[in-house]
């Protein structure tokens, strides 16, 4: 959008002609389905189904909701994926606790963290209180880890945990939690990526969705890299 908007107030024609060439590239190539797909399919790991009985715990990432201030409720996201597929573990026995790790809450209104949240409508749902841990001092995935450490360890628990987030977000958030020393397999859900057979629109029509989606792709590299300059991971 930038370069067409300077293209339009360029006055010099062959200026205008390469910025409106470079915006048409950008739009070809990061618009393209093929391309962002088969970088997606890199980047995101395959869901695999939690062995009944092997982890008490399941630590369920934040990210996936916020308060709706205009009818007072929890709202999801996307993202809500993570919370629907611990809530279906739980209900089927693979799992015994919930932990929900996330202190993120609206401006000047702590007690509507997204933990205190989740809890509130996992309780709606079924889940008795008892089974339902909250975290909500994090805003971010290395807070995530850190806290949920300082945690297990308040409540004795050292046993191997099962960590859920969205498949683009497994790699930095599994680098995570075992830089604090935690046994953890992730569980991957909310895929961008599938394997399909390309048609040919695929390949030659671009799509502006896929331009907008690109910014998961770019958050993820980023995140790893600047948390690697932290050592967060």
């Amino acid at each position: 959008m930038g370069l067409v908007l300077w293209a339009l107030i360029e006055r010099r024609p062959h200026l205008k002609h390469r910025l409106l060439l470079m915006a048409l590239s950008m739009f070809l190539i990061f618009g393209n389905e093929v391309l962002y797909n088969e970088v997606m399919l890199s980047l995101e790991p395959a869901y695999i189904e939690p062995h009944t009985g092997q982890y008490d715990i399941l630590v369920v990432l934040g990210g996936y909701a916020e308060y709706n201030s205009r009818g007072a409720e929890i709202e999801f996201f996307q993202s809500s994926d993570r919370l629907n597929k611990a809530l279906a573990l739980y209900k089927s026995g693979k799992v015994k606790t919930l932990l929900i790790s996330s202190g993120v809450h609206p401006e000047g209104a702590p007690s509507l963290n997204e933990a205190a949240l989740t809890s509130d409508w996992l309780q709606s749902c079924g889940v008795p209180l008892k089974d339902i841990i909250k975290e909500n001092r994090s805003w971010n995935t290395y807070q995530n880890a850190f806290y949920t450490r300082q945690l297990l360890d308040s409540l004795g628990r050292t046993e191997p945990i099962l960590v859920i987030s969205s498949a683009s977000h497994v790699n930095r958030a599994e680098a995570c939690f075992k830089k604090q020393g935690l046994e953890v397999q992730m569980l991957a859900v909310d895929h961008y990526s599938s394997e399909k057979t390309y048609g040919i629109t695929d390949y030659f029509f671009p799509k502006m969705r896929r331009v907008l989606d690109w910014e998961v792709i770019i958050k993820e590299k980023a995140g790893m890299l600047v948390y690697r300059i932290q050592d967060y991971i």
